[in-house]
């Protein structure tokens, strides 16, 4: 719950994780942040009609909510 600690690089981001004693969201198996290029890219592999919804506090993209159509 540490703001903007999300947007670090992945190594840097499971680094701090391991470093805060939290191993268990540290490892990608347990969690994988993705980027909206990510997210898209999975869905139209998957051949499934998507639209992306940026979800913004104050002003900046804090989350992405995908919905399948």
């Amino acid at each position: 719950m540490i703001p903007f600690f999300h947007w670090l690089p992945q190594k840097w981001y499971r680094a701090m994780l391991g470093l805060l004693g939290d191993t268990f969201y540290g490892r990608e198996e347990n969690l994988n942040l993705l980027s909206r290029r990510d997210l898209e890219r999975l869905f139209r592999e998957a051949n499934v009609p998507f639209k992306v919804i940026p979800y913004r506090f104050m002003g900046l993209v804090s989350n992405l909510l995908v919905v399948a159509k």
